[in-house]
């Protein structure tokens, strides 16, 4: 299946490391490595959006990552829809 939007590939797994990286400035001490197909994308965060992105990661999917832009996107959703697992709602 296609992906969504040119540029954008599939989120398969990740792994987020805090601490000083020499790619990173000091303001964004969160590294994210996104796993898209065989390559892997980089991003650093302010470590306030940390759990945000994280907490996106798990509960949403698929997930989508522009390399090029440095743009993580969800697939669609209904408006009002309440996540497959996790919800405290169940």
């Amino acid at each position: 299946m296609p992906e969504p939007w040119p540029g954008y590939s599939k989120v398969h797994s990740y792994l987020l490391r805090y601490g000083p990286h020499p790619d990173c400035p000091a303001s964004s001490p969160v590294r994210l490595y996104l796993k898209c197909g065989e390559r892997w994308g980089e991003l650093c965060l302010p470590a306030e959006d940390a759990v945000f992105v994280a907490d996106l990661l798990r509960k949403n999917k698929p997930v989508y990552y522009n390399e090029k832009k440095k743009v993580l996107a969800t697939g669609q959703e209904s408006v009002g829809g309440e996540e497959e697992s996790g919800s405290p709602h169940e």
